[in-house]
């Protein structure tokens, strides 16, 4: 039945994805990915108060609007939003609050055995990664080089030492974890 107040915007959005989610077929292998990223929407309107200017590359030297996080549920053969959230540019670490937040409320389909969440480095904060383990859910993450691990070494100097070893971009960080 549709109302004429207004709508709850996310949690049309939530409702629609779980059911879309319990319809669709589940993947041969019951692994559900959550994929994490963050987008910057134009300018609409005059003047938005969530706007703000921002960096992206050397060849896109400013942009003005205003940043979305963006869940995704991913599988064999689909893609389907789960969530859309504006971030508040004044709000230090609000990318990673709203994230955690995403997957505290993200309630898994029936079918699915495993679930493992992908971001980037950006959503890579250690309040997220103690999240994901309680939840025991895998992950798949970009590590910044300044993440300290939990036997004290820095990863940029174990990226490195690793490096000049074997050739490798890739080296654990002595059974200590990330």
């Amino acid at each position: 039945m549709v109302r004429s107040s207004q709508w709850d915007a996310a949690a049309v959005m939530t409702q629609m994805a779980a059911a879309t989610l319990r319809t669709l077929p589940p993947p041969a292998d019951g692994v559900l990915y959550l994929i994490g990223d963050s987008t910057v929407k134009d300018q609409r309107g005059r003047k938005h108060p969530l706007g703000h200017t921002t960096r992206h590359s050397e060849h896109d030297p400013s942009t003005f609007g205003f940043e979305m996080v963006l869940m995704i549920a991913s599988g064999e053969r689909f893609r389907v939003p789960i969530a859309l959230v504006p971030i508040d540019p004044q709000m230090k670490g609000h990318q990673n609050i709203l994230f955690r937040q995403l997957l505290q409320d993200f309630v898994p389909p029936s079918w699915t055995r495993h679930v493992v969440v992908i971001a980037d480095a950006g959503f890579a904060a250690n309040a997220t990664m103690r999240l994901i383990a309680e939840k025991n859910y895998g992950y798949v993450f970009a590590i910044p080089r300044t993440r300290k691990c939990t036997n004290g070494k820095h990863l940029r100097d174990i990226v490195s030492s690793a490096r000049r070893l074997s050739g490798s971009l890739c080296a654990p960080c002595d059974g200590g974890g990330v």
